[in-house]
């Protein structure tokens, strides 16, 4: 009874260790050769220029300065790769930018292969023309956790199988 009970505790513990442990995939980057101003005009959903305020991880605040495609944000916050070897962009806090953003399910990101450059180092601004100011809204889904539900949940089964069937029977032996 007491090695079907040391297996039972085992089993959720060594497969929530083993997931903490796995290794990430990781990819190298790769861009193929650089869009024109153009293309990468259409393909962009956002084009603003601003202020990197704050960067946290993958997530980078920005104070927009003018928008010329996408909404008119206040305040983007883009996610970039954290380094330019899975293709990050490496903004620097303090530093203008103009941006070319991507947007899927409400997130907006860009990447070192887009025509994202330091705004006074980018010739992209003679033929934007004119961009219009923000409008005061936010740009932003927090990202929630991911991936760790189930590392929650083999907890709790764990300690529901314990507390439940298990530590009841080893009280009554005792």
């Amino acid at each position: 009874m007491r090695r079907i009970f040391l297996l039972l505790l085992a089993v959720p513990f060594l497969t929530n260790t083993a997931y903490l442990f796995a290794p990430i995939t990781a990819h190298a980057c790769s861009c193929a050769e650089s869009e024109s101003f153009e293309e990468a005009l259409a393909n962009a959903d956002a084009v603003f220029s601003g202020e990197v305020t704050e960067i946290q991880n993958e997530d980078v605040s920005f104070d927009t300065g003018l928008v010329w495609k996408g909404p008119l944000f206040e305040e983007y916050i883009v996610t970039t790769a954290e380094d330019e070897s899975t293709c990050g962009y490496p903004f620097k806090v303090g530093e203008w930018y103009l941006v070319y953003a991507f947007e899927v399910d409400g997130v907006y990101s860009t990447n070192i292969c887009s025509r994202t450059s330091l705004l006074d180092a980018t010739d992209d601004l003679v033929p934007l023309g004119q961009g219009e100011n923000p409008s005061g809204d936010v740009a932003y889904e927090e990202n929630e956790g991911g991936d760790l539900w189930f590392v929650y949940l083999g907890i709790g089964i764990g300690c529901v199988v314990f507390f439940g069937f298990l530590y009841p029977k080893m009280i009554k032996k005792a």
